[in-house]
């Protein structure tokens, strides 16, 4: 992934860092707002969202010349026809088909005084273009529970719309235990090809990104493959990891953990997405919430975002920064790929597996984390499972209770961020200003809990 510090104009359009700036009046502020995107008539719309003293919007509006040429932007405050869904909501997802003209919504929070009303409906707004009208829809099969800050993204080709993750609680003050990490398929999603359907999609259990809420998500469309970044999990830490759901083309779609290397972009929450496809293959990712109450302005641009290398792998190896680690510890694992000139193959998705998850296990990005102990052997493939290479773990009880490291067994100590990898209390370990990742042979005797 790299950061997006400067980008040249495009021939005949605005030069960097100069702002289309609308000839009439824009929208009032707002934060949660749906958009969507003609490209043939240069328009873009913007639907509802909430404003500074969270009341909830449910106005639209569009934005002639969008994108800066054919003439000066303009927006308009566009009329809806029809019955507006009722109660009103913010924080659902929405998708827009360019060629049915149509603009779908799924979901939603609506808030009282003392608790919240997730939303399971699907509603339309049909004839952007035209006549802006409110339809319901009302799909056959199971409908996915309501929820808010899931994501959603579009197949135009197969008019289906796919949803994942978001929060169910009905609490004022949300917590990321509510979490969810299911993904579901609307097909027909605009109705304009037949009824709409949902359909729950059920990848196997051995790898998946964990409920979330605030994430990102694009689709590369062409080959089947949703990629996520980020959001907060169920303890609210704001993540930064990257996962692809392969398979939706074909009718077996399965979880892929994606290391994308680094330098990466910080922990992000609640950011904006878009991917290129085609031969270009890069999601953006913009804005967003770090934790904190911190709030992020910077775009990076993933390269070999959907995880398909274009060049054939002839080997994998495995490197680590410690073969033995404490129970209760992680240990970080790197793969990479080579071709058969020994040339390293980038974008590669590869898939981890340990031989006894009771003794260690590992997740989608490599980190080992120690359960008992024993030995156990890490075998990392590619995606298709015909280059792969193994490692063997030991994995060490700790003796010793001691704060300072006592008489404990001899192991590796794994600094860094998080804390509890790292052995503050013991002097064969740096603080926790190491850097991470960085591993020190010694002593670690010290307990868990405050030490390693």
């Amino acid at each position: 992934m790299c950061k997006c510090c400067r980008t040249p104009p495009a021939r005949g359009g605005l030069p960097p860092g100069r702002p289309c700036r609308p000839r009439a009046p824009p929208p009032s502020p707002r934060a949660y707002a749906i958009a969507a995107h003609s490209a043939g008539k240069n328009l873009l719309f913007v639907f509802g969202g909430v404003d500074a003293s969270n009341a909830i919007l449910t106005d639209l509006w569009q934005l002639s010349n969008a994108d800066g040429t054919g003439g000066t932007p303009t927006w308009t405050n566009l009329t809806i026809a029809g019955a507006a869904p009722s109660p009103k909501r913010t924080q659902m997802s929405g998708v827009y088909d360019e060629s049915d003209d149509v603009l779908v919504f799924f979901g939603g929070i609506n808030c009282g005084e003392s608790s919240c009303t997730q939303m399971s409906d699907t509603y339309a707004v049909t004839d952007l273009l035209v006549t802006p009208t409110w339809q319901p829809l009302s799909p056959s099969g199971t409908r996915p529970p309501g929820r808010f800050l899931h994501s959603s993204v579009y197949d135009p080709a197969r008019r289906e719309m796919i949803i994942f993750g978001g929060n169910d609680t009905t609490a004022k003050v949300g917590s990321g235990a509510s979490n969810l990490d299911d993904a579901w398929v609307l097909t027909n999603a605009t109705g304009v090809g037949g009824t709409p359907a949902w359909r729950e999609l059920v990848p196997p259990a051995t790898a998946r990104p964990g409920a979330r809420m605030g994430h990102a998500a694009v689709l590369d469309a062409d080959h089947g493959r949703m990629i996520v970044f980020g959001g907060t999990d169920t303890g609210n830490h704001v993540m930064s990891d990257t996962w692809i759901l392969a398979g939706l083309d074909s009718g077996a779609p399965r979880w892929l953990g994606y290391e994308t290397g680094t330098p990466r972009l910080s922990d992000r929450a609640s950011p904006v997405a878009a991917y290129a496809g085609g031969a270009v293959n890069r999601m953006i990712v913009a804005f967003g919430e770090e934790g904190g109450n911190a709030r992020a302005n910077d775009t990076w641009v993933l390269h070999h975002a959907n995880g398909l290398p274009t060049t054939p792998i002839s080997r994998i190896t495995i490197a680590a920064a410690s073969t033995t680690v404490c129970v209760s510890n992680s240990v970080q694992l790197t793969a990479t790929a080579a071709d058969a000139a020994g040339t390293e193959v980038v974008g590669v998705v590869f898939v981890w597996v340990s031989s006894d998850t009771t003794v260690a296990t590992v997740d989608g990005d490599g980190t080992v984390m120690a359960v008992a102990g024993g030995t156990v052997t890490i075998t990392v493939t590619d995606e298709g499972g015909t280059i792969s290479d193994s490692i063997t773990i030991t994995t060490t009880e700790t003796s010793s209770s001691e704060p300072d490291g006592g008489t404990g067994l001899d192991c590796t100590c794994y600094c860094g961020w998080p804390a509890n990898q790292v052995c503050q209390h013991n002097s064969d370990c740096p603080p926790d200003e190491s850097v991470p990742g960085t591993s020190v042979p010694g002593v670690c005797g010290c307990p868990i809990t405050p030490g390693c």
